[in-house]
Formats: C-alpha cells, structure tokens, sequence
C-alpha cells in the first residue's frame, strides 16, 4: 500500500505543479486591492484585504495572534507529514513544548490527535492521511487553494513569492508546494516577524477554517491536528480558548 500511495503522491503534486505557472494577463489595479505582498514586501495587485472583508474576518486581527505560531510551527508541521514513527514522535514532542509554553488547548488537541492515531494504527493512519490530503483530498493542505481556488493568477503571485522567500533563506522545501500548510509552518520561523503577521492575517485565518471544514462532522484525527495550529495562534492573553471543544463532535 506504501509504494501505491508514494506513486499517487507523486503524480498529484507533479500535475499540481504544473498548473499553477504564473499566467498572463493584467492584475487587478484598484487601489483598494493593492496589499503589501505577505512574503516579499512589495507592492502587489492581490486582493487579500478584500478577500479578508468578504470572508467576515477583522481588518486587523487581536496583537499577538499568530506569533507562537512562529515558534511551534515546526514541531507542527510534523503533524501532517506521512504518519511513521518518527513523525509520530515528532507530535508527542510538539504536544510537550505547547503544553510547556502554557497553550493547554493546543496540547490538548494533539493529545486527541495521538489518541485516535494509536486506536486507528500505522496502516489505517497512513490510509487516513491519504484520503485526508492526498488522494481525491478531504482537506487540501495548500493554503492558497482555499484562498484563491486552484487556477488563478492571486494563487501563483502568492506561491512564487514563497518560493522566492525560501531561496532568500536558503531554505529547502523538499517535494511539497511553498504553500502546503507544513511548508508554511516549518518556514514560519525564518519569515520577518511582520511578514509573518501578514501571511497570517491573509492567509492562515481564512485558509484554516476552510480547510476544517471538509474534516467535519466525521471521526477524521486531522480536524484535532488542524485544531491545534488555530489554537497556537491565539494570543498570549486567549491562548486556552478551544477552537475544537467537542473532541467527538465537529471541528468549528
């Protein structure tokens, strides 16, 4: 089942990335719609402050939020790599430094999370994990998906700026697309602190929520793992708020 799933994984992020080649055409000009770019610091036509509006979130969300997120982003992402014994220890270690850095929530989250991945055990969590982000996906794990759609020219601005800004870094990627939620998490740590707050503003608070909703109402481990990132980015002051409260019901 491995090999079959690994050749799947393959050719899906291989015909993703050939759609998503920054197309011709002319950007929006309205003032309104121009945003400093949330990874390189220009000044580029993506409507992200509009998209922010129709989606209902602030203009400006509470200080603080997302700025643990910088720091346990890492740990994070190992969440939503392929599921093994490392990674799983990866999540146990993860779990440990939330609880340590007093977000009860988060940690509570993975908590669920582990729990249902030992009850399901390493074939059907693998099996889970495809279904979840791979194959014909519940949950796609590419932020700018749910932002932008797959095929658009707001979708390629914003990944090509990620992958210039992982260059600038010297930062490796590996196979998956700069978007990628687990991506976006182990960068997160490099990104200028107001860059980071951009992309976060733009992009994780209406992706996430979006890609929680495709996990609801089922028994899903992912919706505790995507639980977990919303709950690290609260602010210090709001931090054992539980955006998952119901651990056997849906995720919100």
């Amino acid at each position: 089942m491995t090999s079959t799933m690994t050749s799947t994984r393959t050719s899906t992020r291989t015909s993703t990335r050939a759609s998503t080649g920054i197309p011709t055409g002319t950007p929006s000009t309205d003032p309104a719609h121009r945003v400093s770019d949330p990874v390189g610091g220009e000044r580029v036509d993506v409507p992200l402050a509009a998209l922010a509006r129709s989606r209902g979130l602030p203009e400006e969300p509470p200080v603080g939020t997302g700025d643990a997120l910088r720091t346990f982003g890492p740990a994070l992402a190992a969440v939503f790599d392929p599921p093994g014994t490392e990674a799983l220890t990866a999540v146990a270690e993860a779990r440990d430094a939330l609880r340590t850095g007093g977000w009860l929530q988060a940690a509570a989250a993975l908590d669920r999370f582990v729990e249902q991945a030992r009850e399901l055990g390493p074939d059907r969590l693998l099996e889970t994990h495809g279904r979840t982000f791979e194959l014909a996906p519940a949950c796609v794990p590419y932020l700018s998906v749910h932002l932008f759609g797959e095929n658009s020219f707001q979708r390629a601005r914003l990944m090509a700026g990620l992958a210039e800004a992982h260059a600038g870094a010297g930062f490796d990627p590996g196979p998956e697309l700069p978007d990628h939620l687990a991506v976006v998490l182990r960068f997160a740590p490099r990104m200028d602190p107001e860059e980071w707050r951009e992309l976060v503003r733009f992009c994780l608070l209406p992706a996430l929520p979006a890609m929680a909703r495709g996990l609801e109402g089922g028994d899903n481990p992912y919706r505790h793992a995507l639980a977990a990132v919303r709950a690290s980015m609260e602010p210090a002051g709001d931090r054992d708020r539980d955006p998952d409260p119901d651990p056997g019901g849906e995720t919100r």
